[in-house]
């Protein structure tokens, strides 16, 4: 596993539980069929992720971010928005990048996704979307750069056993 990965799974253990919820991984042949199905190589950094964690959510105290996984053959549920939904224009938001592969929701409305366009087999630039503003706020140039982000700011809003500071 990647280093920097392994930094923000560290970080995660060292919350209590309940702080965070992320979901069992998916398997490899899983990715492989929804890229295929889709016509589209998502960077080996969200592959990754997604074999060790399909989603889940972060500082879910009272509502934190949501992380998109594969839907696969799980039944749905409701209100969670799924890696597939990207593909389904009625869940897009008015005004956004038409590059943009949405990975996660913030609690305020706002979407954090990679940018295609700017990204690469490996890795790709990773962008947080105010759908108020219509425009791009804040960017990040890989995956883990934005999850470690997350974690940071996390532990300036509560502490490893999920109270707000």
């Amino acid at each position: 596993m990647d280093e920097r990965l392994q930094r923000f799974y560290c970080e995660v253990e060292k919350y209590s539980e309940g702080v965070h919820y992320l979901n069992k991984g998916i398997d490899y042949d899983s990715i492989k069929l929804y890229e295929e199905k889709y016509c589209i190589n998502i960077p080996n950094t969200l592959k990754e992720f997604l074999q060790k964690s399909n989603g889940g959510e972060l500082f879910a105290l009272p509502a934190g971010i949501s992380i998109a996984g594969i839907l696969g053959g799980e039944k749905r549920r409701k209100g969670i928005f799924y890696l597939e939904d990207n593909f389904d224009i009625s869940k897009r938001v008015s005004g956004m990048p038409s590059s943009m592969f949405i990975l996660a929701d913030l609690n305020d409305g706002e979407i954090v996704g990679f940018d295609l366009s700017r990204s690469t087999l490996e890795d790709g630039c990773v962008i947080q979307w105010d759908p108020e503003a219509a425009k791009i706020i804040e960017e990040w140039q890989s995956l883990y750069d934005w999850l470690n982000c997350v974690m940071e700011e996390g532990t300036e809003l509560f502490d490893y056993e999920g109270n707000d500071l």
